[in-house]
C-alpha cells in the first residue's frame, strides 16, 4: 500500500511539473509577442522571436526538470537542442498561420487577443 501511495505522488508531481513548464513556456511566448509588438516590431518577426524564446525556455526547463542528463556534454546538449527545435518547428508554422488567418492580417485583430488564445493550443504543452 505504501508503494502505491509513493507511485501516485510521483505521478502527480510529474503532472504538476508538466503544467509549470508548459505554463511558463506559454507565458514567455505571450509576453514576448505582446512586448515586441508593443514596441512596433512587425507581428511576424515578433512571433518568431517569441517562439524561439519560449522553445529555448522549454528546452532548458525540460533538461533541468525531467532529464537525467541535465549535465551532459556540450556536444550532446547541442545535438538534443537542435533536435528539440526542429521537432517544434511545426508549432512555429501553426502559430504563424493562426496569427495570419485569425486576426493579424486578414481580420485586423488585436495581437494580444489573438496571440493569447493562439498559445492555448495543445502544441505548446509538449
Amino acid at each position: 500500500m505504501d508503494k502505491t501511495i509513493k507511485i501516485d505522488c510521483i505521478k502527480r508531481s510529474e503532472s504538476f511539473r508538466y503544467l509549470v513548464v508548459g505554463g511558463g513556456t506559454t507565458l514567455i511566448n505571450i509576453v514576448f509577442l505582446f512586448g515586441l509588438t508593443h514596441i512596433a516590431v512587425p507581428w511576424a518577426l515578433a512571433n518568431m522571436i517569441a517562439w524561439f524564446a519560449s522553445v529555448l525556455f522549454a528546452f532548458i526547463a525540460n533538461k533541468i526538470v525531467f532529464a537525467d542528463s541535465a549535465m551532459a556534454a556540450p556536444k550532446v546538449v547541442v545535438k538534443e537542442g537542435l533536435r528539440f527545435f526542429v521537432l517544434r518547428g511545426a508549432s512555429l508554422l501553426v502559430n504563424t498561420a493562426i496569427l495570419f488567418t485569425t486576426g493579424m492580417t486578414l481580420m485586423h485583430g488585436s495581437h494580444v487577443a489573438v496571440g493569447s488564445t493562439n498559445n492555448l493550443k495543445p502544441v505548446n504543452i509538449v
